[in-house]
């Protein structure tokens, strides 16, 4: 059987995903006023890739990735108290938060979507933006 130390030194590519999905907020970000004093609803989806060989091989929770604690991330950066402007700005947050708590996880892609935006020239299910961070983002901080 394989130890730990052997399989991480095989866990060079993250090439698996974790992910949680259409996770639904009510919060006030947005640059309009009426975003920011009614709020809206929000979806969140992330995902982190990363090599998930020595969580398969351990079946061990603190040898992979625990989405648990980044789904306690998004919910606390999407509730706060003073809201975003930006949607981009949220989700770059997020990404930055969830790989400082995730050691194993060495690229997060946070989806943003507004299904509720007030514009009245065409009908649409969402808009939204996508960010990927990778651990290089973290470097310097």
């Amino acid at each position: 059987m394989a130890t730990r130390s052997s399989l991480r030194r095989l866990s060079t590519a993250a090439r698996d995903r974790v992910f949680v999905r259409n996770m639904v907020f009510h919060a006030k970000h947005g640059v309009l006023p009426e975003e920011r004093s009614l709020g809206q609803r929000f979806e969140l989806d992330l995902e982190m890739r990363t090599d998930l060989r020595v969580g398969a091989a351990t079946d061990a929770l603190e040898d992979t990735v625990d989405y648990i604690p980044v789904v306690d991330i998004i919910k606390a950066s999407v509730q706060r108290s003073e809201p975003c402007f930006l949607i981009e700005t949220l989700a770059h947050e997020i990404a930055l938060d969830a790989l400082r708590s995730q050691p194993a996880a060495a690229e997060v892609t946070v989806t943003v979507r507004k299904p509720h935006v007030p514009i009245s020239t065409v009908q649409l299910d969402a808009v939204g933006i996508e960010v990927t961070r990778t651990r290089a983002d973290l470097e310097g901080e």
